[in-house]
């Protein structure tokens, strides 16, 4: 009787090594499902994190600026995304995680952080954020309630 060695798997990682917040790849055609559209305010809001996330993202990438932009998600929500498919070195720029080295899958490298996204939202980008909001809104309510000529 002959005796079979049977190759043993690698284990794989239980849980995944990206971080839930920051940075989102959605797909361009995403929509919720009676959404009429986000208020301008809140876009341009999110525009100024944006350009400033890109800003950032531009000193070390060229792929990164191009991919992010500004979502939409519902009248009073919107978020600044980057495109995974675009520019797929976005995530472990901004959560440092591990990668192949070289497409080697035996080798693991932990990529050095860069985080242009988590510094543009917690810069001075924030309280121009503001600034542009309650401007924009101020003129938005104003005029939906009638108190402009």
């Amino acid at each position: 009787m002959t005796d079979f060695i049977v190759p043993r798997k690698k284990k794989r990682r239980k849980t995944s090594y990206r971080k839930k917040s920051g940075v989102f790849a959605t797909p361009m055609a995403f929509a919720v499902g009676g959404f009429s559209g986000t208020r301008e305010s809140v876009l341009e809001a999110a525009g100024v994190i944006c350009r400033q996330a890109q800003a950032n993202a531009r000193k070390f990438s060229k792929r990164i600026p191009a991919a992010t932009f500004v979502d939409g998600v519902s009248e009073q929500q919107a978020q600044v995304v980057t495109d995974g498919t675009a520019a797929p070195n976005a995530a472990p720029f901004e959560f440092g995680e591990r990668h192949p080295l070289f497409g080697d899958k035996g080798v693991w490298f932990k990529q050095p952080t860069r985080a242009y996204m988590n510094s543009a939202a917690s810069g001075a980008a924030v309280d121009e954020a503001a600034d542009v909001y309650a401007d924009l809104e101020t003129t938005l309510l104003s005029q939906e309630y009638g108190y402009t000529d």
